[in-house]
């Protein structure tokens, strides 16, 4: 095998997608801290803000993590992208990397590392609830994401037609009531 003098830089590794720590380097039912940063923003492009559509899409992720769970705060950066702070519990290390690890890359930016101080953690993961609890309960999602809850976000059904009354309106319809 030929050597390379290559050598990564701090830099280059800013720079890139996923920081994750290797799978040696992770304890069964360990947590760990988690950054993540969904490529699905909830502005459309009307600037209209459909936060418990993104909501309900981000629960569907979480939720199929079948090695892991998340505890997750809710922020808002700089740049006006919504992502989330907060802690990942991987139970089974080998299952984590090679089946939920691969549907959080796809569709998010994430950083998994060790936790050195839990009261640092949780003040950084929390330095924004003042001010994002507030527009969570206006567009009604929850501020505090947990996988292991029930955290669907129902949404009011309209009250103009009733749904069987759909299937008559519909000339294709192949229903009969």
């Amino acid at each position: 095998m030929r050597k390379s003098n290559y050598t990564a830089s701090s830099k280059s590794y800013d720079n890139r997608r996923h920081k994750l720590l290797p799978p040696e380097d992770i304890m069964p039912a360990g947590i760990y801290t988690c950054n993540i940063n969904p490529e699905i923003q909830p502005l459309t492009p009307k600037f209209t803000l459909d936060l418990i559509t993104w909501h309900n899409g981000m629960d569907n992720m979480f939720k199929s993590l079948k090695h892991s769970s998340v505890k997750l705060n809710l922020e808002l950066s700089s740049n006006s992208r919504w992502h989330y702070h907060g802690t990942i519990q991987i139970d089974h290390v080998m299952k984590f990397y090679i089946f939920d690890l691969p549907i959080l890359k796809e569709s998010c930016s994430l950083e998994i590392d060790k936790i050195e101080d839990l009261n640092i953690w949780t003040a950084y993961c929390t330095k924004q609830e003042e001010l994002m609890k507030p527009i969570c309960k206006e567009y009604g999602i929850p501020y505090k994401y947990e996988s292991n809850k029930i955290m669907k976000v129902k949404i009011e059904p309209l009250n103009d037609t009733k749904f069987t009354e759909l299937f008559k309106l519909c000339p294709t319809s192949e229903f009969d009531y």
